[in-house]
């Protein structure tokens, strides 16, 4: 693996750890909140800049069921982000009260939640529309170059197992509720172990990993009944 392509993915492994942080309002103090959501923005106009090409080759090209379906949820996080940040900057009490933003804090409010929650989830999906991606660069690092049906099954055991818990946590965790607006506040349990609350988190982004990829198969399935 060359520099260029480990620094994007030190990038992207950031961005996911830091996104994780910024979901754990409850278990951190405010200004470290808008701080890790700050750096979050940071790496995230980070991974564009080493991404810059994708930009350009936006216009080139034919458009098959999978890469429209990638570029649709690529710029709704792109969306998603922006959303998140500047409703961040209105209800900060630290690092952005500088700018003395004064649009309804209310608003403000319902769009961080929704943006939040709804960027945890698409991130997840957009991870599984890359996944052999992914894979493919983590074989060359760990140099992993034979394949191991056994391995691969009990791998897709694993991952289905933890899936099932995820959509048991999604609804627990009230993401549906956030999203759509139907919760105006977010229900914090300060007495729940932090580790409880980051499993779940983590169960989550597995099923929603588990729902792009499988997604992106469906769409090149139908694609080829074309």
């Amino acid at each position: 693996m060359n520099k260029k392509a480990m620094v994007k993915m030190l990038i992207d492994i950031g961005m996911t750890v830091l996104l994780f942080f910024s979901m754990s309002f409850q278990f951190m103090e405010q200004m470290n909140h808008e701080i890790f959501g700050t750096v979050l923005f940071a790496t995230f106009i980070a991974h564009h800049i080493m991404n810059w090409r994708w930009y350009v080759k936006l216009k080139k090209g034919k458009y098959t069921g999978r890469r429209l379906l990638t570029t649709i949820i690529d710029f709704i996080i792109l969306i998603d982000m922006f959303a998140l940040m500047f409703s961040g900057m209105r209800m900060s009490g630290y690092v952005f009260k500088w700018l003395n933003l004064n649009y309804n804090m209310e608003l403000a409010r319902t769009l961080h939640m929704t943006a939040s929650y709804g960027g945890f989830l698409l991130l997840g999906i957009h991870i599984g529309l890359h996944y052999g991606m992914i894979m493919g660069m983590v074989r060359k690092m760990f140099k992993i170059k034979d394949k191991n049906v056994y391995r691969t099954w009990i791998l897709r055991g694993i991952g289905g197992v933890i899936s099932t818990y995820g959509a048991y946590a999604l609804i627990k965790r009230q993401f549906f509720d956030y999203i759509f607006g139907k919760m105006h506040f977010v229900m914090f349990d300060y007495s729940e172990p932090a580790l409880f609350f980051e499993l779940d988190l983590a169960a989550i982004m597995i099923l929603m990993v588990a729902v792009g990829y499988y997604l992106q198969k469906l769409v090149v399935y139908i694609g080829k009944l074309d």
